[in-house]
């Protein structure tokens, strides 16, 4: 028997799998794709929605929760979790946590993974670190001296690597937004000039309307990040509507997409 075709969607956070690729996961898991979804974090660090019954100490647990009800929705396997913490990303032991992602890949054996590109989204320094780490995992995986296959399984080299894409400029509002908070000097390390790409740059783009209501069923899961429930009191007006329409994605590594490529698997 041929494996089943199976999808890897590797994130920072709980909500981003819905927000990055939740109609793309939706309609890969109908088409009979087996998706998984690994959380490089518990999202120990956000804050809790009024009105729920949380501390300090379980926040991490009602997130990793509420990513598995999210999971159930779109229809994936339920959640992994790297042992990182929430705002940490981007001092992590490089090699060890590249190593941690590299066991995955080769014990799920994914024909296409998804991650977040390089501008973090809205340049936020997990979002970014996590694209650093993700991209030599996918190099790795397929074999070499640096992660041998007695310690961190049997080497398997994914078809394709690609990083959720936004149109130029959706997102800088959101930059704005982080602006004298808790990641203000992180933040400014990026130029919001180079946030999302110009939509010549998209190598896929997956039309998700008929998904639309899961993916904002899967994004409502996150209950403790929305602070009346509707995920549009948390970004700027106007951006996610443009979510539930179309999912864009580049092309990072392995095979590349056939020219206007409208499914993650075109070409394989």
């Amino acid at each position: 028997m041929t494996e089943p075709q199976r999808l890897l969607v590797i994130v920072p956070h709980p909500d981003d799998e819905a927000y990055s690729a939740g109609g793309t996961i939706a309609r890969a898991a109908r088409d009979g794709v087996e998706v998984h979804i690994l959380c490089a974090t518990r999202g120990e660090a956000g804050r809790v929605a009024p009105g729920l019954a949380a501390t300090a100490k379980s926040v991490g647990d009602l997130r990793a929760a509420e990513l598995a009800a999210s999971c159930r929705v779109l229809g994936a396997q339920p959640p992994r979790f790297l042992p990182h913490r929430d705002g940490t990303l981007a001092d992590v032991h490089l090699a060890e946590a590249v190593g941690e992602i590299v066991r995955i890949i080769r014990d799920l054996r994914p024909r296409v993974v998804i991650t977040l590109g390089a501008d973090g989204v809205y340049g936020h320094p997990d979002h970014i670190a996590l694209h650093k780490l993700v991209t030599p995992a996918f190099r790795s995986a397929g074999g070499g001296t640096r992660f041998p296959d007695h310690v961190f399984g049997v080497s398997y080299q994914p078809a394709r690597l690609l990083w959720a894409a936004y149109p130029r400029g959706l997102f800088r509002a959101q930059w704005e937004k982080l602006l004298g908070g808790s990641l203000d000097a992180a933040v400014r390390m990026v130029n919001p000039d180079h946030l999302g790409v110009d939509p010549s740059a998209f190598d896929v783009s997956v039309a998700i309307s008929d998904f639309a209501q899961t993916k904002l069923a899967a994004i409502r899961c996150h209950r403790s990040q929305l602070p009346d429930g509707d995920p549009r009191s948390l970004f700027p007006p106007g951006i996610v509507p443009l979510l539930l329409g179309v999912e864009h994605f580049q092309h990072g590594e392995g095979t590349p997409p056939p020219p206007g490529a409208t499914d993650v698997f075109a070409g394989l």
